[in-house]
């Protein structure tokens, strides 16, 4: 048992009418006694035993069965202040989830499913926090009546307990038995947390540890921080790693309280389900560093002066105490990779760099790092060297295009004769005056270009055109713009049905027409639901938004549909059909003769009554809580008369009853005289 890795976990298994509990049990052998530590595993388990309690049995192997060897109940309020430390926060965590009165109020004007959600958690939390408390300290776990000491365990054997809570009435819940072994033949020593390993960061230190080689023993954890007086914890609450995130497969800590640059040692120590906590991990050494680099230079500018050079000027800010120079990088083009070209760092007081080797064709794309002593950089804006040549390739002509069935799209143009064209850069764009985009992230040295499209567009049409650029980056007038129409493959909106009327010899619909621009048609669809193809009822105008049917049968049922479809022959058809059922809802024979009687020892109220009809039948229970009026309960058989409400064990209220008959066909009956009841 890991009680709060159990109590995150749990909640998942209720189930209406049935539902599912239990009790989750630990035991150890420790200074020559057995020790036993158990919890529920849900609210309502902890809400039905906390007023009886639980009883410890041991399996006594000369008689061949169990043995009572206490009744373990949980303590009251008093006994709480006079034989508990009520200074210690847990003790005082566990008697407020026992015995707190309820922070809940109800509202008459509530909404009912609203305040039942309200009250199950409220339950739910109080859950939480008595067995948080339990597992962290042992004087909360007696006073939740979650321990005992067995300190007449036979030594050098196997002893066997069984834990089951004390007068829970199974009509009410049936919580299964708890049972746990353990060996007096020698005590387990404490052992340590494994696995943990730091990450570090500017500012602070990631400490982790496995989840699977850890959480199973231990329930929350200490971590310490070693200083001159020694190792000091560094959270005050265990620390609880939550399962919120399943991926993470390690506990996470991080220390912000770190200074970059000084080492400090960590150890971390787990606490076990009895409020121990067990070994420390081994030490370890670690530090944060400084990750953030200086402040950027700004105002890079690169001009050609004279010769083959390139001179390059910028500002920055150096007044930074680790500020440690700069560095130039240069690339081909703007996606670089740059690459460091000066050999030596420059002095923090240089302003002004002279590249004296520069590629003599293309543009020289450059970055100016700041760096500081850690090694960081903080990179300037990036600037273009570009020779003094003003004039741009001619204007690329003769664009011409197709796309296929697939998207792909493939432009050719006539090839410029300039000796120094560089290449070329496609733009793409939806409409022909609107905003378009570049296509290559690489230049195009070539006349012919392939892209790729969506076709899981609205759009019908997509433009292209050309720019050509020389290696001075100079670009020319682009080509005449290219419209290519896309292939068609987008069905129409799918038909959204608003409302639907029946009688009793016709199904009338209606619905909203489809928002695509390019539907044609409209047919309007029926078939029976095992049937797999539709028939055609009838082809729609196109401005019909609504259907009746008069060819329907009395309680047969039929799935309609309307079928959109496009210009393009494409059909939009929905996934889930509207299913109408032509029904004769009369109202049916029905219950008068409705009797109740209150279940005093059990806490309920029993209904009793006789079907006046021989027809296959169910019975819905109504019941009016508290003058809420009356709502439904249950539905049963029809060949049940007898119906005992279980859930008002601990209720002072008044209560109205009543029942009707509910037909194979969906008829219902009236509803039957009102039975009224009383827990006085």
């Amino acid at each position: 048992m890991q009680v709060t890795a159990m109590l995150f976990a749990q909640g998942q298994k209720d189930t209406i009418g049935t539902i599912e509990a239990g009790i989750e049990a630990q035991a150890r052998f420790k200074k020559g006694v057995v020790e036993l530590r158990w919890a529920p595993n849900a609210h309502y388990t902890f809400a039905l035993t906390k007023k009886h309690g639980y009883v410890v049995e041991r399996y006594d192997a000369t008689l061949k069965k169990y043995q009572p060897l206490d009744t373990i109940r949980p303590y009251t309020l008093a006994e709480f202040k006079s034989k508990l430390d009520t200074t210690n926060m847990y003790v005082t965590s566990a008697a407020q989830a026992l015995w707190g009165k309820s922070k809940s109020l109800p509202n008459p004007n509530a909404n009912p499913f609203e305040a039942a959600k309200a009250k199950a958690e409220e339950q739910n939390n109080r859950f939480v926090f008595a067995l948080l408390a339990a597992e962290y300290n042992n004087q909360a776990a007696i006073g939740l009546g979650l321990y005992f000491k067995d300190e007449t365990a036979k030594p050098n054997a196997i002893n066997t307990y069984k834990i089951y809570a004390l007068n829970v009435a199974k009509n009410l819940l049936t919580i299964d038995t708890a049972g746990v072994s353990v060996n007096t033949f020698g005590e387990k020593e404490d052992r340590a947390v494994t696995g943990v390993f730091a990450e570090s960061f500017d500012g602070k230190v990631k400490l982790q540890w496995p989840k699977s080689e850890n959480n199973h023993r231990y329930s929350g954890y200490y971590i310490e921080r070693k200083s001159d007086a020694g190792f000091k914890r560094l959270n005050d609450l265990p620390h609880i790693s939550s399962d919120a995130n399943r991926e993470n497969i390690f506990n996470v800590f991080i220390d912000t309280t770190v200074t970059n640059g000084v080492k400090y040692t960590y150890r971390i120590l787990g606490i076990n389900s009895f409020a121990d906590v067990e070994l420390p991990s081994k030490e370890l050494t670690t530090q944060s560093k400084d990750l953030n680099g200086p402040i950027p230079p700004k105002g890079l500018v690169v001009a050609h002066l004279s010769n083959s050079e390139f001179t390059l000027t910028w500002e920055a800010n150096t007044t930074q105490r680790d500020h440690n120079g700069f560095i130039v990088a240069r690339a081909k083009d703007g996606m670089g990779p740059f690459e460091i070209i000066t050999e030596n760092r420059l002095a923090s007081k240089t302003r002004q760099w002279v590249d004296k080797n520069p590629p003599l064709l293309n543009e020289s794309y450059y970055i100016v790092y700041a760096v500081d002593e850690s090694g960081n950089k903080s990179a300037s804006g990036m600037a273009v060297g570009q020779w003094r040549d003003s004039i741009p390739p001619a204007k690329p002509i003769n664009l011409i295009g197709y796309s296929d069935s697939t998207g792909i799209v493939m432009l050719a143009w006539e090839l410029g004769n300039e000796p120094d064209l560089y290449g070329y850069k496609v733009f793409v764009g939806n409409a022909k005056n609107r905003d378009f985009h570049q296509v290559n992230s690489l230049m195009v040295e070539g006349n012919v270009f392939l892209d790729k499209i969506s076709l899981n567009t609205l759009s019908e049409d997509i433009f292209y055109y050309v720019t050509a650029f020389d290696f001075r980056y100079n670009a020319s007038v682009h080509s005449d713009t290219l419209k290519l129409e896309k292939p068609d493959i987008i069905p129409p909106t799918p038909i959204i049905f608003k409302s639907y009327a029946i009688t009793s010899d016709s199904i009338s619909m209606e619905w909203a027409a489809s928002s695509s621009q390019d539907v044609e048609a409209y047919y309007m669809l029926r078939k029976l639901p095992e049937m797999e193809k539709y028939d055609v009822l009838q082809k729609l105008e196109m401005a019909t938004t609504q259907f009746t049917d008069k060819t329907v049968e009395l309680n047969v049922t039929y799935d309609y549909a309307v079928l959109a479809i496009d210009d393009a022959g494409l059909p939009a058809l929905p996934s889930q059909p509207l299913r109408l059922t032509c029904v004769d809802r009369g109202l049916r024979s029905g219950i008068n003769d409705l009797t109740g009687s209150i279940m005093e020892e059990e806490g309920a109220f029993e209904l009793s009554w006789s079907i006046p009809v021989d027809k296959e039948v169910q019975v819905a229970i109504y019941r009016n809580d508290n003058n809420k009026g009356l709502e439904k309960l249950a539905q049963i058989a029809g060949d049940k008369t007898v119906f005992v409400d279980e859930t008002l064990y601990n209720n002072g209220g008044k209560f109205d009853y009543a029942v009707k008959l509910i037909y194979p066909d969906g008829g219902e009956s009236t509803m039957s005289n009102v039975v009224t009841l009383k827990l006085e």
